[in-house]
């Protein structure tokens, strides 16, 4: 089932829990939040623009869920996710379109030395996890999503925790302009999240500083329901590549 063909745009749930065999379901243009419950079969499941609240059969099933690509406000909530069996594939340019000022679209950095843009090539996704502060001039491996390895408990804490004298106080290993951002997965304990923190100041985070909360926006892409740490997630559970 596929939004082009079923001329789809707004739709408030699907159930395909009785499903086992194979299942593909393309919400890609849809802007109304989604409900979806998955059987036990094969499944992919393209996101809509707005929430998708997915309900994984649990302990059964082989699920790939692919970011939209168009971004913006696409929000993902997965729950009965198994690591080293579902998939969530993430989509540079969904991420790049989201807003997390509310108006302009990010550019996506690298969490390293040289704080790259992911382009339009083939690029795989590298994690860098931490228990504590980090430079990011001491990574020197194309690192593009900051995992941190302790609880923390909201996006408002993030902020803390990041910020300078914060228990995972980032100093930038290059220059953040305005509304570049990076991307963080954390947890609380219970679940785990994969966000966007973005400069949202109007003005550049110079190359060797600190942050601080006044500076930083942060938009949640998914969230891991049940997860409660959140580095048990691997490369292979993120798609190992991103989508272009």
């Amino acid at each position: 089932m596929d939004n082009a063909s079923n001329s789809i745009t707004t739709l408030e749930s699907i159930d395909a829990s009785g499903t086992s065999g194979t299942v593909d379901i393309d919400m890609g243009v849809t802007v109304s939040n989604i409900n979806t419950t998955l059987g036990t079969g094969i499944n992919t499941y393209t996101a809509g623009l707005a929430t998708d609240t997915i309900t994984l059969a649990s302990a059964a099933g082989t699920d790939i869920i692919e970011q939209n690509v168009l971004g913006t406000s696409d929000a993902i909530s997965v729950t009965n996710f198994t690591t080293g069996t579902d998939i969530i594939e993430l989509s540079k340019a969904g991420i790049s379109a989201s807003t997390v000022d509310g108006s302009t679209a990010i550019v996506l950095k690298d969490v390293d030395g040289d704080g790259a843009t992911l382009g339009a090539t083939v690029q795989t996704v590298i994690l860098k996890t931490i228990t504590a502060i980090v430079d990011f001039d001491d990574t020197t491996d194309d690192a593009n999503v900051l995992v941190l390895n302790s609880n923390v408990d909201d996006n408002t804490a993030l902020q803390t925790a990041l910020a300078a004298t914060g228990t995972h106080q980032v100093r930038m290993g290059a220059a953040l302009a305005d509304n570049n951002a990076f991307l963080v997965m954390y947890d609380d304990g219970t679940d785990s999240f994969l966000v966007a923190v973005a400069n949202t100041s109007g003005t550049t985070i110079t190359n060797g500083d600190t942050l601080t909360t006044a500076e930083l926006g942060v938009q949640t892409l998914v969230t891991f329901v049940g997860i409660s740490d959140a580095t048990t997630i691997t490369v292979a559970d993120l798609g190992g590549d991103y989508n272009a």
